[in-house]
């Protein structure tokens, strides 16, 4: 198939919206895919084989396991409280497919329609 026939056919299959297409660079093909798979088995047993290796080494040191526990909880912490920097009471937006889109946001309805506003403003028609 010719490019232009493939983009003929782009267009009459998604009729009403714009079409997308994407090229590669490089020839494709089974046996190519399917070296590259072999490599990357290869590639993360050794890693698995290193990490192994190197967390025997370093459980063994109280300091590494003291600095991880530490790193663990912090991390657990951060987890439990990071959307609250972001967190508004109130949103509006449209549903798209099953996705939401919100379109403003803010702690009162009010700041919430003039986020809408300035996004409205923003954005030209067209």
């Amino acid at each position: 198939m010719t490019r232009a026939e493939a983009v003929r056919k782009l267009k009459k299959l998604f009729t009403g919206k714009v079409p997308y297409w994407w090229v590669g660079d490089e020839i494709s093909g089974e046996e190519k895919r399917q070296k590259v798979r072999e490599r990357l088995k290869e590639i993360e047993d050794i890693r698995a084989s290193l990490d192994d290796r190197l967390n025997k080494l370093l459980l063994a040191q109280p300091w590494y396991v003291e600095m991880t526990n530490q790193k663990r909880d912090l991390w657990m912490e951060r987890r439990k409280i990071e959307g609250g920097a972001h967190y508004k009471r109130f949103q509006i937006g449209y549903y798209v497919g099953g996705f939401v889109h919100i379109q403003g946001s803010g702690d009162t309805w009010e700041e919430a329609f003039a986020e809408y506003d300035r996004r409205k403003a923003k954005v030209p028609k067209g």
